[in-house]
């Protein structure tokens, strides 16, 4: 945070789950996560219909609903910081990372991949035609899965996103490929999602075998 003549005043570096790893500065900023306000007295961040702790990474409260948002009723924002918010502290908001070229986004350690955009498979609302998968080379001691995720938010055409990710498991790998896709994805209906993997099978985004 900077001053009128900007001078820094309030520096700070966080931790995954929002914990402040060093603060610095001569002035205070008591914002955290969106919709989240610091409370000195706690050490926890009131986010409106909940208190969190940014320590564990988790509410101190379940969910007023008794929603499960990822692996728990305690659980904030699915248990995926990076990529979603929960700004009142009741559901889970996705945020959709915007692309500035062709492909262009850093996939995690195990993933490859980018987007393609306004390719010749149809306009959106017709008849699209989804693009094949290409299927990964076998993997030792492990799997690949290519997942690909259709995007209709490209100025009236079809896109799509193609991610591959190696686990030990083409389940894992199929999961792990599928939610970086749709992550990657700019329209907020996401179709035509698939994995094919190194072993052969055809696989769904919940990692289970296509039928």
């Amino acid at each position: 945070m900077t001053s009128a003549t900007k001078a820094t005043v309030w520096q700070a570096t966080w931790k995954p789950w929002g914990e402040a790893q060093t603060l610095s500065g001569t002035s205070t900023n008591n914002l955290r996560f969106p919709g989240q306000y610091f409370q000195i007295e706690t050490g926890l961040h009131y986010n409106w219909h909940r208190q969190y702790d940014p320590v564990s990474g988790r509410y101190t409260q379940p969910d007023p609903l008794r929603f499960v948002d990822g692996p728990s009723v305690y659980a904030y924002a699915g248990s995926s910081p990076f990529v979603e918010t929960d700004r009142e502290g009741l559901a889970r908001i996705r945020v959709r990372p915007r692309y500035t070229g062709p492909g262009g986004y850093s996939p995690r350690p195990g993933q490859s991949g980018g987007r393609f955009g306004t390719n010749p498979y149809g306009t959106f609302g017709g008849n699209n035609v989804s693009p094949s998968i290409p299927r990964p080379a076998p993997v030792p001691g492990g799997c690949a899965c290519t997942c690909r995720a259709g995007d209709a938010n490209l100025g009236g055409l079809l896109g799509y996103v193609l991610v591959t990710s190696t686990k030990t498991s083409c389940t894992a790998a199929a999961i792990d490929a599928c939610h970086a896709a749709v992550n990657r994805c700019e329209a907020p209906n996401q179709h035509h999602i698939q994995a094919k993997c190194s072993d052969g099978t055809t696989r769904g985004g919940n990692g289970m075998l296509a039928r």
